[in-house]
């Protein structure tokens, strides 16, 4: 005869929320978790029943000595009524669970599920960026490389997948003072998607870097044509400008990013310096 303990834990905040957002997509009608909620926890830590309100240990025990081991098991356990289920397996979407945890600031969490995705689905491009984004999150910079690289080599669902994944290779060679190479990635975002704002701004900050002033002007007046409003890219003309010591036109695009985000800090100090 079996005999289970059922332990009491208190949880902080983020544990609390990180059940809250796993519980809230679980179900197809998205709600939040109630108290009290209990999950079942397989052997391999993985929630195969949920249980909301109070729940008696006797029937606990029952489900635990129970637990499907099978797609079939799961199947018959799951479903309302005997019969064949005709279809996909019943699965989790954990890549949802990647991105919302991402999106929430649950590094650790988000990297666990997107393992989980890569598990299933090794060419799957998006759960690669996305694994590069988490990976860039946590400061591992080889590892978010290795990660955007592979995406690049893999047919995308989404079309900005390729795009933004060029652009932060870009990006993370400019940091690391590989400029032509940075040059060359964030180009080849832009050939991808050539009203890619962020790409082009990124593209003048490195001709910046580089004193290549006719250059960096190009491609953030191309990025403003992109998008007008954007804040950055008259920021980056403004430091164009001011670098070359040509004040008047930098004071006005100073002032227009200052107009389009009142509390831009670096644009607010470099204006008062000018």
């Amino acid at each position: 005869e079996k005999h289970f303990s059922f332990p009491v834990l208190l949880a902080t905040d983020e544990t609390a929320a990180v059940y809250n957002i796993l519980y809230h997509y679980l179900f197809d009608r998205r709600r939040n978790l109630g108290i009290p909620t209990s999950f079942l926890i397989d052997a391999k830590g993985y929630i195969v029943k949920v249980y909301q309100g109070t729940v008696e240990a006797a029937r606990v025990e029952a489900d635990a000595s129970h637990i499907p081991q099978t797609i079939a098991e799961r199947h018959q356990k799951g479903l309302p009524f005997p019969g064949r289920l005709y279809g996909a397996e019943f699965r989790r979407n954990q890549f949802t669970y990647a991105l919302v945890f991402m999106e929430r600031g649950y590094v650790d969490q988000a990297l666990f599920s997107c393992r989980l995705v890569l598990q299933e689905e090794p060419e799957n491009a998006e759960a690669h960026y996305l694994l590069g984004m988490i990976y860039l999150k946590k400061k591992m910079n080889s590892e978010a490389r290795a990660s955007f690289e592979r995406a690049i080599h893999l047919n995308p669902s989404q079309p900005s997948t390729w795009p933004d994944a060029w652009n932060n290779l870009g990006m993370l060679a400019a940091q690391e003072g590989r400029r032509d190479e940075a040059i060359a990635n964030l180009k080849e975002a832009i050939r991808l998607n050539p009203g890619y704002t962020v790409a082009l701004e990124n593209l003048g900050s490195v001709y910046r870097q580089q004193h290549r002033w006719a250059d960096a002007q190009a491609a953030f007046e191309r990025a403003l044509q992109s998008d007008p409003n954007n804040a950055d890219a008259n920021y980056g003309l403004a430091m164009t400008f001011a670098q070359q010591g040509d004040t008047q036109t930098a004071e006005k695009y100073f002032d227009a990013a200052i107009k389009l985000r009142p509390d831009y800090p670096e644009a607010l100090n470099n204006l008062g310096v000018l």
